[in-house]
């Protein structure tokens, strides 16, 4: 049986305006007069950036840590540093962690007290207070209040999570290894717990893992 698009364009071909019609049709059809469409591109053809290396979420709850800490739940002074209602301007910095060449998330939430008020996209859009370092969405961008000094370390003890020379969350180092961590790139060699926190940093944290740091991240407008 011919398909619709055949019938019609012998239907077209008798009529007095065959060409012009004809056109229209296949201007229907492959969305131009006379070209064929263009074929998709494919996904082997796509550039991708030099350190570009896919990785997936690691299997398991320990790599996918909660976001709320016991001492968040209840609001209480981490490190010297509180949870306010403070309003003011934030910077970001971005981490990324690794851990047996598999992804461990960075949770929306980080350092907001519940009850949350969460967005239809994943996001924490806020809470009973916050603390001077925070996440408020699993992207991985750490949003610290301006004019406030926090420490990598810092932000790990807001989380509830360990962070040393030789642990991760809740993963250690094998044995005659340590924590590799970078800084915009670079090999970051000093206990990670000391990484203070600035505009637009890039820091990343692998243990047993082996990925080259990206040396560029876009940051939404306004960190």
């Amino acid at each position: 049986m011919p398909a619709a698009g055949a019938l019609a364009l012998r239907r077209l071909r008798a009529g007095p305006f065959a060409p012009a019609a004809a056109c229209a049709v296949l201007a229907l059809l492959i969305a131009a007069c006379g070209a064929a469409p263009r074929p998709a591109r494919s996904p082997a053809e796509t550039p991708l950036p030099p350190d570009y290396l896919p990785l997936t979420l690691g299997p398991g709850p320990r790599y996918r840590p909660a976001a709320t800490s016991v001492r968040v739940r209840a609001a209480a002074p981490i490190d010297g540093q509180r949870c306010t209602r403070q309003v003011g301007e934030r910077f970001g910095a971005h981490l990324e962690v690794f851990a047996h060449q598999h992804v461990v998330a960075i949770p929306a939430g980080i350092g907001i007290a519940p009850p949350l008020a969460l967005g239809t996209d994943a996001t924490v859009l806020g809470g009973r207070c916050s603390y001077p370092a925070r996440t408020t969405d699993p992207t991985g961008v750490i949003d610290v209040r301006l004019g406030d000094r926090v420490t990598l370390g810092e932000l790990f003890d807001i989380w509830g999570q360990a962070l040393g020379k030789r642990v991760i969350a809740r993963f250690r180092a094998p044995a005659g290894s340590v924590i590799v961590a970078y800084i915009d790139g670079r090999r970051f060699t000093a206990d990670p717990r000391v990484i203070p926190l600035v505009r637009h940093e890039r820091i990343v944290l692998e243990v047993a893992s082996r990925v080259p740091p990206h040396r560029v991240y876009l940051f939404r407008k306004g960190l």
